[in-house]
């Protein structure tokens, strides 16, 4: 869909061929993020383009299309089901998470921890880590996080790469729950 409205134009000269007054894009539709129509110009003609959103409080977008909230019950992509979380009380710093049932720890990225009004202390962290692949993480310690979203505090990897929620805080948090298996015998 996005290759189909980008298409790659050789210029001969420094002006391209497709100038913004040009009826080939004035006349082109494109599907629309804010509610999921086909729309020209979003601004203009959108009709989510006054419309604030309930779930954000942000501007140009209906509910069903807001970027900030991710819902996983509509996930199609177990694997990229990622969790928007607040670490702090005093800050509306918040972070995606993915959600990992085969990560055995919670890592954390440095950049985010960075960004808190109050860095909490980091402590080391001795052992090796590995990836999904098989490869070795790099680490810079750990720490403990307070998550307001759950009123607990649990232990974070610090790791340059991207943030994540293993399989033990996802289940002691209630985020996943595992259903028992009942045999049934009809006589």
């Amino acid at each position: 869909m996005i290759n189909e409205s980008l298409k790659l134009v050789k210029c001969e000269s420094s002006k391209s061929k497709f100038d913004n007054n040009s009826p080939q894009i004035r006349n082109k539709f494109f599907k629309c993020f804010g509610c999921g129509d086909q729309c020209k110009n979003r601004k203009k003609e959108c009709s989510a383009s006054h419309h604030k959103c309930i779930k954000c409080n942000k501007y140009c977008h209906f509910e069903r299309f807001c970027p900030t909230v991710n819902n996983l019950n509509n996930s199609d992509d177990i694997s990229s089901a990622t969790l928007r979380m607040k670490i702090t009380d005093e800050n509306e710093v918040t972070v995606n998470f993915l959600l990992d049932t085969g990560s055995a720890i919670n890592t954390i990225n440095a950049y985010f921890l960075k960004t808190l009004i109050k860095i909490p202390k980091i402590y080391q962290f001795d052992k090796t880590i590995y990836n999904y692949n098989g490869g070795e993480l790099t680490t810079l310690g750990f720490v403990n996080l307070y998550l307001p979203d759950f009123g607990r505090s649990e232990k974070f990897v610090i790791t340059n790469y991207r943030s994540i929620l293993g399989f033990r805080s996802l289940y002691e948090l209630g985020i996943i729950k595992f259903g028992k298996n009942i045999d049934v015998f009809i006589k």
